[in-house]
């Protein structure tokens, strides 16, 4: 099993924890581990796509260029409000519909949504996470990986462009 796989696991291991009274600290961290999950699968999956899947410290290096926050930043692109702002961006959208695919409009918003639920579980202590919530994020990651799987069959030339984009964000953006 790979990382992004044994991390969903404990996600869904910690939220069932605790069958009468959940523990705040196994729910808080089903979440941020359930979000973990899909940050490690979305590295992989860039690791394997641009670095191949023979020359481990090459994936190494990809892996670790990439960032939570310039990550979502470019995930926010396909919120339906957010355009790009840089021309070969716009070619390619043009050709490829990257922005309004439905399966990585499903995986970025479920990126967004869980590194703010994961900020929420670990930072905010006034704030209850509940069972549902926490089950709730390891469906969110499941249905992402999905989706995305479901893309790489029907279009490597739209995950390819993903990854570089999402690699190299927010350099592509002019910044």
């Amino acid at each position: 099993m790979s990382l992004s796989s044994d991390l969903l696991e404990q996600a869904r291991h910690l939220a069932a924890r605790d069958k009468k009274k959940p523990k705040q600290a196994n729910l808080r961290r089903a979440v941020s581990t359930a979000y973990y999950a899909l940050f490690h699968y979305l590295g992989e999956e860039a690791a394997k796509g641009l670095a191949g899947s023979t020359d481990q410290e090459l994936r190494n290096l990809v892996r670790r260029a990439l960032v939570h926050g310039k990550m979502k930043d470019f995930c926010i692109k396909f919120n339906g409000n957010a355009k790009f702002a840089v021309p070969v961006l716009q070619e390619l959208d043009k050709k490829l519909t990257i922005s309004t695919n439905k399966e990585i409009v499903k995986l970025s918003k479920a990126f967004c949504d869980l590194q703010h639920q994961r900020h929420e579980a670990d930072y905010n202590l006034a704030k209850f996470v509940n069972r549902p919530e926490a089950l709730n994020a390891c469906d969110q990651v499941k249905e992402a990986i999905e989706a995305w799987e479901k893309l790489k069959l029907s279009d490597p030339k739209i995950t390819a462009t993903f990854l570089i984009s999402l690699l190299l964000w927010p350099s592509l953006n002019g910044r």
